[in-house]
């Protein structure tokens, strides 16, 4: 039984780092920053605001991840798949953003903490989208307060939707 529980964490994580992968991808990035009017591009710093970024991004579409599985999956599987998805993550992505934006690391720490508080309470669309925005310097408007909050109840529902498929076929 216990490697039955084992193959079906591996194949729910493959499926989620795809998922993660895509959603951490430059061009993501970029449609964010178009989106919200994050600066991606200044004449000075260019590197450092990109890395940051691809950085936060990266850390609220794994909080994302996070909650999806804790609001989908059994208990059997939760922990299989987030120590997995942990590992595969930091190896794919979040080691590749650290080279050139080396405070991730610090910045994941804490952020990720906020995330999964927010995501805790029953206005967590609003709290997530105020911590993003936040931690990228970007003016809370209603053009970046209505983006981030769809993208957050969005990418929600996906990880949810990917989460119960893979549940069910394994």
């Amino acid at each position: 039984m216990h490697n039955n529980v084992k193959l079906k964490s591996a194949a729910i994580t493959g499926i989620l780092q795809i998922w993660l992968n895509k959603e951490c991808s430059p061009q993501n990035a970029k449609q964010f920053a178009l989106n919200t009017g994050y600066e991606d591009s200044p004449l000075f710093w260019r590197v450092k605001r990109k890395g940051k970024l691809l950085s936060e991004l990266s850390i609220f579409n794994m909080g994302v991840m996070l909650i999806s599985c804790h609001m989908t999956l059994n208990e059997e599987d939760i922990a299989d798949v987030v120590t997995l998805l942990t590992t595969v993550a930091y190896e794919d992505i979040f080691s590749h953003i650290e080279k050139h934006y080396p405070q991730h690391k610090v910045n994941h720490e804490a952020r990720m903490a906020s995330y999964l508080e927010a995501f805790g309470t029953d206005n967590y669309p609003r709290l997530v989208s105020g911590i993003l925005l936040k931690s990228l310097k970007i003016k809370e408007n209603d053009r970046s307060l209505f983006y981030t909050t769809s993208l957050v109840k969005t990418k929600v529902k996906s990880c949810c939707e990917i989460c119960e498929l893979a549940n069910r076929r394994m």
